[in-house]
């Protein structure tokens, strides 16, 4: 690490180091914080739920707001406006098979209920398609819009008061995230790759791109590990011949992405030449505090986890539980 930078780091490993501070972890795509509606902004209107239902209640008068209980609401950050996924049902189809049933395609579902329509035919049916509705406090339609694949998307939530974002269900091309605008219906950004992480706050969004080849660490758009790296797309040489030559086992990254609890860096472990090794990006979008301890086999076993504490990083079963850890300090 060259020393003409603003600050310097000392760092060190410890084994089997006891005692941490707990601390909590980021919050990540899969386990979003509960957001229920702020301040009333139509202070005589509010929503209650009774017997599994919602309503809107303003003085005397009662009425249904939403089609859905109230754990299926979203509530955006202000408390002004909700949404919730509201599935379409795709109609069955029947297709004609050979003497040998044809394998059903990805995310087909057989119905055993339905009807033969003859000798040798299979009834199946498409994935259903799924629409994000969003209403008012007071259960007024404000915007409906497909998901981006069919099928049941996971993860849906508010990023902020005007944007939705959710995992699309995978196809032959893999994960994807998609962002929507609450108002205009518009996908703002398709991210491409796998173990999608927020980090605190919602500013930043870290994931694996390249899932299967050599593995790339992105945050938003941007390449952030390994420095100076960029994503490609193999080359095709139509009638080339090329000489084989044993490609080296590809670098992954192992486990989850950990942000630090300020949201500026980024924990991770990863794997080549198989051997693990643990990265710590202590500012995403500044390569000068980059730090990197090799590990123990052991370090990889089921179970273990990563946790980022106060200018500590600790892989185990939890903070309190630690099998190593890894620790720095600011020197100037």
């Amino acid at each position: 690490m060259s020393t003409n930078q603003a600050f310097v780091w000392l760092a060190s490993l410890a084994l089997a180091l006891q005692g941490c501070a707990a601390t909590s972890g980021p919050r990540s795509v899969g386990t979003p914080a509960a957001v229920g509606p702020a301040a009333d902004p139509l202070p005589t209107v509010r929503v209650v739920f009774r017997d599994g239902k919602v309503f809107a209640r303003e003085g005397a008068r009662e009425w249904p707001i939403a089609e859905v209980g109230r754990d299926q609401m979203l509530w955006a950050p202000d408390g002004q406006r909700f949404a919730y996924l509201k599935q379409n049902e795709a109609p069955a189809t029947s297709r004609p098979t050979a003497s040998a049933e044809p394998p059903i395609s990805r995310g087909a579902r057989v119905r055993t209920d339905a009807p033969v329509a003859s000798r040798g035919a299979v009834a199946s049916q498409d994935p259903p398609t799924f629409h994000i509705v969003i209403r008012n406090i007071r259960g007024d339609s404000v915007n409906e819009f497909p998901v981006y694949r069919p099928g049941r998307p996971t993860d849906l939530d508010w990023i902020d008061n005007n944007t939705l974002g959710y995992l699309a269900p995978p196809d032959e091309t893999g994960d994807v995230y998609v962002l929507h605008s609450a108002r205009t219906s518009e996908i703002l950004r398709i991210h491409r790759g796998a173990r999608f992480v927020w980090s605190p706050g919602r500013r930043q969004l870290a994931y694996v791109a390249n899932p299967n080849q050599d593995q790339l660490v992105k945050v938003d758009d941007n390449v952030v590990w390994p420095r100076g790296a960029v994503e490609r797309t193999p080359a095709k040489h139509p009638g080339k011949k090329r000489r084989k030559r044993r490609a080296p086992p590809p670098r992954k990254i192992e486990g989850e992405l950990v942000w630090s609890p300020d949201g500026s860096g980024l924990a991770f472990l990863t794997l080549a030449d198989n051997k693990p090794r643990l990265v710590v990006l202590l500012v995403v979008d500044n390569p000068g505090g980059d730090l990197s301890w090799p590990l123990p086999d052991t370090a990889l076993l089921p179970g273990n986890h990563l946790f980022w504490g106060e200018s500590k990083v600790v892989i185990g079963e939890s903070m309190l539980k630690p099998r190593f850890a890894a620790s720095w300090k600011r020197i100037r």
